[in-house]
């Protein structure tokens, strides 16, 4: 392994001039050459030197602050030359203190990028400042208005933008300029003055003088590259990203910041593009674009000696580094906003973070990195020019080798951590956007095709019959349709091509399903929905574990098919390794408000939350059928999923009455909660449930009259979220939020205070303090929360329960089964020996029961279950049947609402369903006769 060299704490001036004379004689002579330089780098002891110290931002400005008083000023023309020595004079000063440093070992690769960094922005500012006062005066206009904001930006690109600097870098620029902010209406000499700043700034940078030059200046990464305007407008700018950008663009853009003018204008522009650049669902044919990319990097005829290696270009290079990291955040930078850097050191740290490359990955990358930018550096500090490729000579070589650390001679031991270092690399870089290689063998269905291009209609039905369609007619007709010109909308070969290749296998995953026929036709309605389909092609064809899944969801689940129909970009998110993992409502909660806090406009904000809850639901969904997971954390998971979208949506309606009614809104906002009933207050949630709901507020203490009462500012609160929760969009459903379970139903105020809900449950019946069993705080104020969880304890446990409450029970229950179960089917949640018997049961026990022993206060069944038993209350037979039924009958349910795609109440199930779901009629109603015989001993010892 490479080590710095370790002779610096004695360096004085005659090493200093030793070790660049090895290593840099240009930085040798200029230190010579410059006694100024040698007592600000040499007087004083350590640690008080400056060489002792890193160069930062507030430095590097004070030797231009310094070299600018010792070159004085004069006329115009001499100002701009003046200029152009000011800035070499100080690189050469950051270059021999930065230098000295870098090969003494003192300043490791972070310092020599940052303090280079600093350099080239530092130098921009007074390019851009300095070369504007010039402009002005020879147009004869006034000097800038103080305070006013610049109409020009200067964004780095590559690696200025990404802090990453070397020695002998271009710094990637684009020119930004907004007329708007031209301060001269009566001069419009805005859009020339800008090209000819822009002009000034790339001359007094990179052109060549006696004394060198700063950085050469590259602006082909502009909008359009080299066919662009040299200086575009910033609307100009923004136009091109959003609607015209080549893919390359998108790679460009990572790295890209406001370095010097108006940074605002730049990091509003930066803003803009974040769509194009990280896209919330990936573009399959921008996947097959960076595919393409990846080939022209790695098809560079490659050294095949060391002599002559380029670090940056052969296999296992820098540019491979970069390219790992750029196309992981282009692919997962839209749903992961956290992965948006443009360091690449910084981008795999977050990429490891992020679950996305293995902790080995980021660090022997990052080993790599840290090894080949160093041996660069050192590579270009030899002669100050731009080159990465190792010396020709062995001498050279040697030489090189020396400067990173290794003893004198062993070149053998550098060369062979190249190779590691550049062998690591190559390997992630080569197994990135892998593409598999021509099927081993042709699928039976493959005939298929042959038979349907020739007009073989018979044969081509007789294929699908032995294959195993029930409607091999219609089967043919799908097929067909999903063939054709109109569907197929461009690149129509292409897209027919990849066609006849990827169905044969989508139509055996189909037929390996329960009911192909159904599946067929979910994938034509999917198929049908989405735009061009030449990428959707390419990632299944090159990505059987999605094809797999997408079949799978498509085939099991018309819930899941008719939210992927819906939105089809979930799909790319699948393929996402985080769409496996648990996540916990506050993580839900942060990336809601990550994806929705940029926002503002409300229709938009409203739209992103249904489709966070489509994406999570899809998830949570794929994790269910997949991975098996209890039952407990799917219900956990889908209550989680809804707590944080109704807090997302009540912040949304909020920020909406706060907008329309100002001051008014501050006077009237009294504390808000909202309680959670029934499935959700107990986190038993499944697919397609509603939100049983009670809405409740209080006056804040010492609060003001207003507009609005507390009470009429809590109800236009409750109605908007209602409304945005509720309302059909194009993104698909939200919640339907059902408050039928307040004081008075439906009679009642939709919103109910802290006061008039303890008074109310002072003498409510028995049923509602059974309702109220099943409640807990999902959101709002913490201090109103705690008051009502309070309340909600007195009113259930706390008062006497009157005479014949078992009864009135009981006749609740019979009055359900009457009105509310289905008529034919199984009823796993109303019938006879359902689910509601399973809660009356445990639930009329933790009422008398919950009013001595707290720890049944449990709004979640099983986990009351359970406190029943370990306390003794319930035989262990009562116990086994109701408490295992309720986990078969709540499994099975679930599977069935995401099979059939139903829910609610008077949903009977036939005997095909049950078999379709995995389970055997009669056993599921064996289960249901015990569940009803042990809710029957509850009642009948109550």
């Amino acid at each position: 392994m490479f080590s710095p060299v370790p002779s610096f704490a004695a360096l004085g001036l005659d090493e200093a001039l030793g070790l660049l004379e090895e290593h840099s004689p240009p930085l040798a002579k200029a230190l010579a050459a410059r006694e100024e330089l040698q007592e600000e780098l040499f007087a004083g002891r350590d640690p008080d030197r400056l060489l002792d110290r890193p160069l930062d931002r507030e430095a590097i400005g004070e030797l231009f602050r310094a070299e600018a008083e010792r070159l004085g000023s004069g006329p115009d023309q001499e100002n701009e030359e003046k200029l152009m020595l000011l800035l070499r004079r100080v690189k050469e000063q950051v270059f021999v203190h930065l230098g000295l440093r870098d090969l003494g070992g003192r300043a490791g690769l972070g310092e020599a990028t940052r303090t280079l960094t600093h350099l080239a922005e530092l130098a921009l500012e007074q390019s851009l400042e300095k070369g504007l006062e010039l402009l002005l005066k020879r147009r004869c206009l006034p000097p800038w208005p103080e305070g006013a904001p610049l109409f020009f930006c200067v964004l780095g690109m590559g690696k200025l933008g990404g802090r990453e600097l070397n020695y002998s870098s271009d710094v990637d620029l684009i020119y930004l300029y907004d007329p708007q902010l031209w301060p001269f209406p009566d001069h419009p000499a805005a859009a020339e003055t800008a090209a000819a700043l822009g002009a000034l700034i790339g001359r007094v940078m990179s052109r060549p003088t006696g004394e060198g030059l700063v950085f050469r200046v590259d602006l082909d990464l502009r909008p359009a590259g080299k066919d662009g305007a040299l200086v575009p407008t910033l609307e100009a700018a923004r136009r091109h990203y959003i609607y015209r950008a080549a893919d390359w663009e998108r790679l460009a853009l990572i790295k890209a910041r406001p370095v010097a003018g108006n940074r605002d204008m730049g990091a509003y522009l930066v803003e803009e593009t974040y769509p194009f650049v990280y896209r919330r669902h990936l573009d399959y044919t921008a996947l097959e674009e960076l595919r393409r990319l990846k080939k022209k990097i790695a098809s560079r005829p490659g050294t095949r000696t060391p002599a002559g290696f380029d670090l940056k270009l052969d296999r296992g290079g820098i540019r491979q580094i970069e390219f790992f990291a750029q196309t992981l955040q282009l692919i997962y930078g839209g749903r992961s906003p956290k992965l948006r850097s443009g360091s690449t050191l910084e981008a795999l740290s977050l990429l490891m973070d992020q679950g996305l490359i293995t902790p080995a990955d980021r660090e022997d990358l990052d080993q790599a990195y840290v090894f080949l930018r160093t041996a660069e550096h050192r590579l270009q500090l030899r002669f100050l020019q731009q080159t990465q490729s190792l010396p020709l000579e062995e001498k050279d070589l040697v030489r090189l080798t020396r400067s990173m650390g290794y003893p004198a001679g062993e070149a053998s031991a550098f060369l062979a951590d190249l190779q590691r270092h550049t062998g690591a690399v190559a390997e992630r870089f080569e197994s990135l956007l892998r593409e598999e290689g021509e099927e081993a063998e042709e699928r039976p269905l493959a005939g298929l095709i042959d038979a349907l291009d020739q007009g073989e209609g018979d044969e081509a039905l007789d294929i699908l019959a032995t294959a195993g369609f029930r409607d091999p007619g219609r089967a043919r007709t799908i097929i067909a349709d999903l063939r054709a010109d109109s569907f197929l909308s461009s690149s129509l070969e292409s897209q027919r091509s990849l066609l006849n290749k990827v169905l044969p296998a989508i139509l055996e995953g189909i037929l390996r399903s329960a009911d192909p026929d159904t599946a067929l036709v979910r994938l034509e309605n999917f198929l049908a929905r989405i735009g061009p389909k030449t990428g959707l092609f390419l990632l299944l064809l090159q990505n059987p574990a999605t094809l797999e899944l997408m079949v799978r969801l498509m085939s099991s689940s018309a819930y899941l098919a008719r939210v992927l129909t819906a939105h089809p970009g979930i799909l790319d998110g699948l393929i996402d390794s985080r769409s496996r993992t648990v996540k916990s409502r506050e993580e839900l909660q942060a990336e809601l408000h990550e994806l929705t806090g940029p926002v503002e406009d409300e229709e938009e904000r409203a739209g992103l939350i249904r489709r966070f809850k489509a994406e999570e639901t899809v998830r949570i969904a794929v994790q269910d059928l997949t991975e098996g997971l209890p039952l407990e954390r799917i219900s956990d998971q889908l209550s989680d999923l809804a707590e944080a979208v109704l807090e997302t949506t009540l912040e949304l309606a909020g920020e909406n009455l706060a907008r329309r009614y100002g001051r008014d809104y501050e006077q009237g906002r009294p504390q808000f909660a909202v309680l959670g009933l029934g499935k959700l207050g107990g986190r038993e949630l499944a697919y397609h449930a509603d939100l049983d709901v009670l809405f409740l507020f209080r006056a804040r203490p010492g609060q003001e009259g207003g507009r609005f009462t507390p009470a009429e500012y809590a109800i236009k609160l409750a109605q908007r979220a209602i409304s945005l929760l509720s309302v059909p969009m194009a993104e698909g459903p939200g919640y339907e939020l059902d408050a039928r379970l307040r004081p008075s139903g439906r009679q009642g105020p939709l919103c109910v205070s802290l006061d008039s809900f303890r008074e109310y449950h002072r003498t409510s019946q028995v049923w509602e303090r059974l309702a109220l069993l099943k409640s807990r705080t999902v959101s709002g104020d913490p201090e109103l929360c705690r008051a009502a969880e309070e309340a909600v304890q007195e009113a259930v446990f706390k008062r006497e329960l009157e005479p014949g409450w078992a009864g009135e029970i009981r006749r609740l229950r019979l009055k359900m089964l009457e009105e509310r179960a289905a008529s034919s089917g199984l009823d796993l949640k109303m019938g006879r020996g359902g689910m509601v018997d399973v809660e009356f049961a445990a639930q009329a026990l933790q009422l008398i029961h919950g009013r001595t022993r707290p720890e049944l206060r449990t709004p979640h069944i099983l986990r009351g279950l359970s406190a029943l038993d370990r306390a003794g209350i319930i035989g262990p037979e009562t116990y086994r049947d109701l408490y295992q039924g309720y986990r078969f009958l709540r499994l099975l349910d679930r599977r069935l609402r995401l099979i059939h795609d139903r829910g609610g109440e008077k949903v009977g199930y036939s005997d095909q369903d049950i078999k379709r779901a995995g389970e055997d009629p009669a056993r599921t109603r064996q289960v249901s006769l015990q569940v009803g015989r042990a809710y029957d001993m509850v009642m009948e010892a109550l």
